[in-house]
């Protein structure tokens, strides 16, 4: 008996600690991302020369971010003349209580593709 009032002393005891301890809620304002319905220059990436065949993979409850390897082909290191692939990376963030989204992009060196 007094091990049953014992465990349900401590048990209230639990209960009681704990619901003191919410998590605050933050609002969410925007409950979907759109991507702009203009086309945006990924000026980490793109040269003057011919880029082709990009292939993209598609984190958070406030934000949609990540990260996206791009791989694709180009003649930009030949001056036009031969093509060779590239390996670049491009960030996306979507803040879904601001509203705001960023967009970047960058060659990264990846010594895989250049012995390709």
């Amino acid at each position: 008996m007094k091990t049953s009032l014992y465990s349900v002393a401590v048990i209230a005891i639990l209960s009681l600690a704990l619901a003191g301890c919410k998590e605050k809620k933050i609002k969410i304002k925007y409950e979907y991302g759109f991507f702009p319905d203009t086309v945006l220059n990924l000026e980490g990436i793109n040269t003057v020369y011919d880029d082709y065949n990009a292939s993209v993979e598609m984190d958070d409850y406030y934000s949609l971010q990540s990260t996206l390897p791009i791989v694709f082909s180009s003649n930009r290191k030949s001056s036009g003349a031969k093509f060779d692939l590239v390996y670049g990376e491009i960030t996306y963030t979507f803040d879904k209580v601001t509203g705001e989204f960023t967009l970047g992009s960058e060659i990264q060196s990846e010594d895989f593709f250049e012995t390709l």
